[in-house]
């Protein structure tokens, strides 16, 4: 399953974003989308929607208090305490195995949320562009987007042909950004906070302006 999606906290999305991530997903299965003013979403996995709350869940997922509920389901839990206002606490997220990335949004609080499996299975990238942040578990789809830099980073390059596999949200693309091992993103307003468990590389958080 692969998704992309642009979140804008000042509420400036139209018809014509949620086009460009249509043409990014550039598959010929069965896609599905949503847009409003603050969030658009393209992904060829199912989503849930409760009116301005959202929920997209990517990959193979169970609870460990009840093995076996399906990605859908647990989409379904999360909208439906969002929609009636109830807080999707951490905790939750932290009693799910698997390998996933969840994307929770609610445009009536200009917020948007992102999880991360703990052991990395899943991925999540994104990247700051004309004001709004835009997200996928593909690198492929994020540069197809044409408001994104498709420039080289070239300090990474040579860390990695040095070191080898670097424990960082650094990717080869300059613009691109790298989430991984049980890792949070949280987009609100004007800004962008990321906070990471497990290795003390990414156990760091840090704000960024969208």
């Amino acid at each position: 399953m692969q998704f992309i999606a642009e979140f804008s906290p000042a509420g400036t999305l139209s018809r014509q974003h949620k086009e460009v991530l249509l043409k990014c997903l550039d598959t010929q299965t069965h896609i599905h989308s949503f847009s409003n003013r603050s969030i658009a979403v393209a992904s060829t996995g199912p989503l849930v929607v409760r009116g301005e709350v959202g929920v997209l869940v990517c990959g193979e997922l169970f609870r460990l208090s009840r093995a076996g509920d399906p990605a859908v389901t647990l989409a379904e839990q999360m909208a439906d305490a969002g929609s009636q206002r109830e807080k999707v606490p951490d905790a939750f997220i932290e009693q799910l195995c698997g390998q996933f990335t969840i994307v929770y949004w609610d445009t009536r609080r200009q917020m948007l949320k992102a999880w991360v499996d703990p052991v990395g299975l899943g991925e999540l990238f994104y990247a700051s562009a004309g004001g709004s942040l835009i997200l996928s578990n593909s690198v492929k789809l994020l540069l197809r987007h044409p408001a994104i830099p498709k420039e080289i980073n070239d300090r990474f390059l040579r860390a990695y042909l040095i070191i080898g596999p670097l424990s960082t949200e650094q990717t080869p693309y300059s613009a691109l950004k790298r989430r991984s091992m049980g890792a949070k993103l949280r987009a609100r307003k004007t800004a962008l906070r990321c906070t990471g468990t497990g290795r003390p590389a990414i156990g760091k958080s840090h704000t960024l302006q969208v």
